[in-house]
């Protein structure tokens, strides 16, 4: 297999696929691009069901293009990297590695035209970023995010605004930046410098302004950072975390514990911005970007000096922080969601903390007048509406769904006899009963030279003994507190009495006239109550 052969497969598949970010290449498996986040099986005008071992041999020794140094750096870690560019222009990022003792090969198309901060649609704070003096700056997100687009789209802003020295130290090199308003040196690890420690130590002798590392992956490249930020100059860089709190959280844990302390105050003192963002499906086809941002601010500064606690959190501070230009992933994926971006299910797959993200969602929901809640119309209550309309549960329920009025031509509405509440195996129940009708029934009133009947000649009686234990203070009532208390309540008829009246009237005879009001207590009376009670 030629270069020129390995030139027409690769055009073949970018001709043939839109969206491709990347080509794989495995022993077993056809070749396969990846379109939109999808790994897709590739065809060719001469087909390749297979990939033989000898072919990914072939294949990965003219992407080497016969370099040794990158040969060795195969056999001796079983990986390299390295860049890649076909006659028509277009370039490669090419990831070499061995699997099971056969080779595999990834290749991540690079595109040659740098994009705008405007044709990416990033936020607003993309624009402030560059205008940063000295210090750190981290954009982070995991593998495919899009993280190199986002700083070359940085770049060229810096680069058409500024006419400062910029130095690049990339493994490989992926946008080749034309020198416009700013100066830019470019270099490639492998082949202008060893380690990116050691480009960065030269890179502070280069006088830049800007220095741009392709990604921090020990702890001396972060230290070397880290002091060339404090020294005058702003440092862009990648680092693969999932959000801000876990950036600031693997940048501590490169170090010692001993050091932790002091790695905390100056990352404190230097740290700028950071950018984390993912790539998530649109609806429609493609993929949109969602970031979370972090900026350096007094509460920023404490929580890095001294961590986080369980009052608060990174997440607590940049969701409360949207005055400076901060927010969560889970603030981004509402917004997206709210101009019907991205799904409800995107949004919940792809978010942080998915109690916010729900209640998020359904105030979006219900602002926009949607159903919240998944929980059909309750059959019992339409059948029951149905049997007091005359009218069947299947005629009602199309009616209820469209909001219109219930078709009661049927038969008119007729209350539904009150059921009866009394219980028949309560005797109580049937003696008050009886004592009501007996009371209803006699139509004379006493005291008023009238018949009363014994019934009510014995209700009274009780009713006035009942009424002078209350003014004694008799203690084994309920709710009396002490044993001389007056009441001008009327008085209540005890339930020992209201049961002792007969269910049926007897014969009426001459009510005597009623009791005078006593106008004072008969202090003998009082004492005697009072023997008795201490007795």
């Amino acid at each position: 297999m030629r270069r020129s052969e390995i030139d027409q497969i690769l055009t073949q598949l970018l001709e043939r696929y839109e969206d491709v970010s990347d080509i794989n290449i495995t022993v077993g498996k056809p070749f396969q691009v990846e379109s939109a986040g999808q790994l897709i099986p590739a065809e060719l005008s001469t087909p390749i069901l297979s990939i033989t071992p000898f072919q990914t041999e072939i294949f990965s020794l003219n992407l080497m293009q016969g370099n040794p140094k990158l040969v060795g750096t195969l056999l001796e870690t079983g990986s390299c990297d390295c860049a890649y560019q076909v006659r028509n222009g277009c370039r490669f990022r090419v990831n070499i590695f061995s699997q099971r003792g056969n080779l595999s090969i990834v290749l991540r198309k690079l595109s040659t035209h740098i994009p705008t901060i405007k044709e990416m649609n990033l936020p607003q704070v993309f624009y402030k970023i560059p205008e940063e003096k000295n210090g750190l700056v981290l954009i982070t997100g995991s593998t495919g995010s899009g993280k190199s687009t986002s700083a070359a789209a940085m770049l060229r802003h810096l680069n058409e605004t500024k006419a400062i020295h910029v130095v690049t130290l990339e493994d490989p090199i992926e946008y080749e930046h034309p020198h416009e308003k700013a100066t830019f040196n470019q270099r490639e690890l492998g082949i202008d410098f060893n380690s990116f420690a050691t480009g960065l130590k030269a890179a502070l002798r280069q006088a830049p302004k800007a220095i741009l590392v392709g990604e921090m992956r020990d702890r001396e490249t972060v230290e070397i950072a880290l002091t060339a930020g404090e020294t005058g100059h702003v440092v862009y860089s990648t680092l693969h975390t999932i959000d801000a709190g876990q950036t600031i959280t693997r940048i501590v844990g490169m170090f010692d514990r001993e050091e932790e302390e002091l790695i905390r105050s100056r990352l404190a003192d230097s740290l700028r911005w950071v950018v984390c963002q993912r790539l998530v499906p649109k609806v429609g086809g493609g993929r949109a970007g969602v970031f979370e941002i972090l900026t350096n601010t007094l509460r920023t500064r404490d929580l890095i000096t001294n961590g986080e606690s369980e009052e608060i959190t990174f997440y607590d501070v940049i969701s409360q922080g949207g005055t400076y230009g901060m927010k969560t992933f889970d603030q981004n994926l509402l917004e997206l969601f709210d101009k019907d971006l991205i799904s409800e299910e995107t949004a919940k797959a792809y978010c942080s903390r998915k109690s916010v993200m729900i209640q998020g969602v359904d105030r979006i929901k219900a602002a926009k007048g949607i159903a919240t809640s998944d929980l059909g119309d309750l059959s019992m209550e339409h059948a029951e509406k149905a049997s007091s309309y005359g009218t069947s549960l299947e005629e009602l329920m199309p009616q209820r769904r469209s909001g219109g009025n219930v078709n009661t031509s049927k038969r008119p509405f007729s209350p539904r006899p009150r059921p009866n509440t009394v219980e028949k195996d309560n005797p109580d129940r049937h003696a008050t009963s009886s004592r009501l009708k007996v009371m209803k029934s006699s139509p004379e009133i006493p005291g008023r030279n009238s018949a009363e009947s014994p019934s009510r000649r014995l209700l009274r009686t009780d009713m006035k003994d009942s009424s002078r234990r209350m003014q004694l203070g008799d203690p084994s009532r309920s709710g009396s507190t002490g044993r001389f208390k007056f009441s001008r309540d009327k008085p209540k008829v005890s339930e020992q009495n209201e049961r002792s009246v007969p269910p049926t009237p007897s014969p009426s005879t001459p009510a005597p006239s009623p009791p005078k009001r006593e106008e004072g207590l008969d202090l003998g009376s009082l004492q005697m109550e009072d023997d008795n009670l201490n007795q």
